[in-house]
């Protein structure tokens, strides 16, 4: 028996069993999930609208006018619409009524005739009663000295 057959018959048949994934994370960072959540979509529609704008502002330039005018209107115009997408977008999200709060509860009022005085509070004494001090176990073996 030769090498080679060694190492094939080391190796087996070939069917292995299950093999994770070498660098698998669980969850998601912070910045992660920021970016794939809200920068991402606004880095998008931003890069769209962008685009958007460029082609006007080489129509208009295709059409005749001054190319300092037609990118100054044209930057207005995408602003005013970034403006609107961005109001609609927050009034869109920004539904609700907000937490109710708790109604406190009220107790109802006693009338006059079922009224109770008020309880006498007890004088307390200004005297300390003097306390009795324990004795302090000073023998060797403490658990053959009770009575």
């Amino acid at each position: 028996m030769d090498l080679d057959d060694y190492y094939v018959n080391q190796s087996g048949t070939g069917l292995s069993g299950f093999e994770g994934l070498r660098y698998h994370q669980v969850g998601g960072s912070f910045f992660g999930r920021l970016f794939k959540g809200a920068i991402l979509p606004l880095l998008k529609y931003v890069g769209k609208s962008a685009v958007r704008t460029g082609v006007n502002v080489a129509d208009d330039i295709l059409q005749g006018k001054n190319y300092k005018e037609a990118i100054k209107g044209n930057l207005k115009e995408t602003a005013r619409t970034m403006t609107a997408d961005a109001k609609k977008r927050l009034q869109k999200s920004q539904k609700g009524e907000g937490k109710r709060r708790r109604r406190k509860k009220t107790t109802p009022t006693k009338s006059k005739d079922t009224a109770t005085k008020p309880r006498r509070r007890r004088k307390r004494s200004t005297k300390k009663t003097p306390t009795k001090k324990k004795k302090k176990n000073t023998s060797k073996f403490p658990f053959f000295d009770r009575k």
